[in-house]
């Protein structure tokens, strides 16, 4: 996608609205890797594991994360920023509900897995989209925004975990990722 498909003389309000939906699914990509750490005692006693399978509950994440990031920046080359996107932020939600309704420690690790390869292609695709959807001028801006929603989500994600785990089961913690992300903002890009 080019620059020229929204353009830097596009709608403001349509950058604006393009911004909330890339704030969204980032933000949401980023508290849970933020989210997870007050949530493992939680996890360790309801499974039942020890230190050692608890900890790739994060391993696995990461990998996933980390390998999927370069293929979804390809494939939102070749095939479009939208559904790449919208891909990532479904896939992310579906591994958040595989995880909320495991039933065994195996299928948090499949959700989980889910979750970093979905995660892996929310960041590239969103800077993409920025650099498509906004004029050079504005386009520091909305990666600084983009980049500082990482800061608000472990700085928010602990202590948001926390207060769900005093009140709810730890499940709810992968629900929150299942909400809506308005993605039909995004119709401005092919």
């Amino acid at each position: 996608m080019h620059a020229s498909s929204v353009g830097p003389d596009g709608d403001p309000a349509l950058r604006r609205r393009i911004m909330n939906v890339l704030f969204i699914g980032v933000f949401m990509a980023a508290l849970d890797a933020a989210i997870i750490a007050p949530a493992i005692p939680a996890l360790q006693a309801a499974f039942a594991v020890d230190i050692s399978q608890i900890g790739m509950i994060t391993i696995v994440f990461s990998l996933f994360s980390l390998a999927s990031t370069a293929l979804m920046a390809s494939l939102s080359d070749r095939y479009g920023r939208r559904p790449i996107y919208l891909f990532c932020v479904a896939a992310f939600g579906l591994g958040s509900l595989l995880i909320a309704l495991a039933p065994g420690f195996s299928m948090v690790l499949v959700g989980r897995a889910i979750q970093g390869f979905a995660a892996g292609g929310v960041t590239p695709t969103a800077s993409a989209v920025v650099g498509d959807a906004f004029p050079a001028e504005e386009r520091g801006k909305a990666l600084g925004l983009i980049g500082a929603t990482f800061g608000m989500a472990f700085l928010l994600g602990p202590l948001l975990a926390s207060l769900i785990l005093l009140v709810a089961g730890w499940q709810w913690i992968f629900l929150l990722n299942c909400a809506d992300r308005r993605a039909d903002t995004l119709d401005g890009l092919p």
